[in-house]
C-alpha cells in the first residue's frame, strides 16, 4: 500500500520529493548484507547506512502475451558484490532481493515494500551485473509431480501409449 503523502507527490506536476530505492540482498554464506540506494550520497534511516551505488530496477511491464521480466542492473563500481556473488557460486540458496521505496526527506518511513525478489539468473562483467528476479512467492509456490501427466492431460501429450 502507497502512502498518502507518496500519491500525492507522484500525481502532482512539481514534487518537492525526491523518491530513493532500497535494496537489500542478502544470502547465506555471506558475511553481511548488502545495503544499496540509488542515490549520490548514502543513506541513514536511522537504523542502517545505505550505501549509494548505481542500480536500476524497471518493473515488468503488463503487456499481454509477454511473459514479465523483472531484471536488476547493478553498477560493478568496485569488486564486493561481484567477489560475494562469486561465493555464491554451486549454493543451493539464492540471494534474496528487498526492494523498498521511502522519500529523501523521511527515509525512516518505507512508503512502499518491502517486494521480496529471488534472484533466478546472474551475469557478471567489468561493468554491470545484470540480474533476472522473480517474486519469492512464486519461488516457493512446488508444482505437484504427477500434475502435467497424460492421465490429467491427454490432449497435451497427444496419443502416447
Amino acid at each position: 500500500m502507497v502512502s498518502d503523502q507518496t500519491k500525492a507527490s507522484l500525481t502532482t506536476q512539481d514534487c518537492d520529493e525526491v523518491f530513493i530505492s532500497l535494496l537489500r540482498l542478502s544470502h547465506p554464506v555471506w558475511d553481511a548484507d548488502f545495503f544499496l540506494c540509488n542515490n549520490n550520497v548514502d543513506v541513514d534511516d536511522g537504523s542502517q547506512i545505505w550505501t549509494a551505488w548505481p542500480f536500476i530496477l524497471p518493473l515488468a511491464n503488463e503487456r499481454t502475451g509477454e511473459v514479465p521480466k523483472n531484471v536488476l542492473t547493478l553498477g560493478n563500481i568496485d569488486t564486493t558484490v561481484s567477489a560475494a556473488i562469486k561465493k555464491t557460486a554451486g549454493s543451493r540458496s539464492r540471494i534474496q532481493v528487498y526492494h523498498s521505496l521511502v522519500t529523501a526527506s523521511r527515509p525512516n518511513v518505507i512508503d512502499r515494500g518491502p517486494i521480496h525478489w529471488v534472484v533466478r539468473n546472474i551475469q557478471c562483467n567489468l561493468r554491470r551485473v545484470i540480474a533476472q528476479l522473480v517474486l519469492s512467492t512464486y519461488d516457493e509456490t512446488e508444482i505437484p509431480v504427477k500434475k502435467m501427466d497424460p492421465g490429467n492431460f491427454p490432449g497435451l501429450f497427444g496419443s502416447i501409449k
